[in-house]
């Protein structure tokens, strides 16, 4: 199974070329700003009320609450739908950004932007929602300053490498980051990712989140309803998705990335061949 998170080279372009007009604009009004704190309130209460109940159930179901996968990556109970079934997030599989063609807007690039994300406007407006936390002492974010809030799970690789390939200085050219120069980033763990969002949306232009809902086959594991054999979850506009969608209303500045999954179809018997076709094409093709 290859997952992907999305393309995130337009999100940064839009961080860059906006910033001037950001510097002289508040990012919310303050009537935004109240919905936001009550809001955030309001999912906290709610998030904590599921978690419970999923930590209590896991117990007598045998649920798995947190792991971690062999590719650096992290699964964890968030909590129990409306039916009562669990809730799990996973990170998803890390492409690097070379199909995105950073270093064409890059110094030296061919279109001779010169972006490198080196503004003081763009102070701690970026942040990162992942599996865990980023090793902030990784070589490559040596001189920059990364805030992992108090409560945050640990550092797991999948987070710093998704960290890198947001802001990495460069010590290898192949692991230099989209941008590069940026000097901050806010680093949170996806539980309770929902009301940690809304409460620093008005502060965020953008953040990075390349993890989602597990849905239908997961490797062996089926996550859908019993005797169904596709889950409805595929798409569906859940709590989670409207309180995404308020945010962003909310938050109007604010620009939240997500990936997509690409996982619909899979389980234990899947056919590669489509596998190595897209390989293929991303491998030979770079346009976006």
């Amino acid at each position: 199974m290859r997952r992907t998170y999305p393309a995130i080279i337009s999100c940064l372009l839009f961080v860059f070329f906006a910033g001037n007009v950001f510097a002289q604009q508040v990012l919310v009004t303050p009537i935004q700003k109240n919905n936001l704190n009550n809001f955030s309130a309001e999912k906290k209460a709610s998030y904590l009320i599921s978690k419970q109940k999923a930590l209590a159930l896991a117990k007598t179901k045998n649920w798995t609450v947190r792991k971690y996968t062999k590719n650096g990556g992290a699964v964890s109970l968030q909590g129990v739908n409306k039916l009562g079934f669990p809730i799990f997030l996973r990170t998803h599989n890390t492409e690097s950004a070379e199909a995105t063609r950073t270093n064409t807007v890059q110094p030296g690039g061919e279109l001779g932007l010169n972006l490198s994300g080196s503004s003081a406007i763009l102070k701690n407006k970026l942040a990162i929602w992942d599996g865990g936390s980023v090793d902030k002492d990784h070589p490559e974010f040596e001189g920059k300053t990364i805030t992992i809030p108090t409560g945050q799970t640990g550092a797991i690789d999948h987070t710093t490498h998704v960290a890198g390939t947001l802001v990495a200085k460069g010590l290898s050219e192949r692991a230099k980051g989209m941008a590069f120069n940026m000097s901050t980033l806010l680093s949170y763990d996806y539980d309770d990712d929902v009301p940690e969002m809304i409460e620093k949306a008005g502060d965020l232009l953008i953040s990075n989140h390349s993890y989602g809902d597990i849905a239908g086959w997961d490797g062996s594991t089926w996550y859908g309803l019993p005797g169904d054999s596709v889950d409805y979850l595929f798409g569906f506009y859940d709590d989670r998705a409207k309180a995404w969608d308020k945010m962003a209303f909310e938050a109007p500045y604010y620009l939240i990335v997500e990936s997509a999954g690409n996982s619909h179809a899979d389980g234990f018997n899947s056919p590669p061949v489509g596998q190595n076709y897209l390989g293929y094409r991303s491998r030979n093709d770079a346009t976006i």
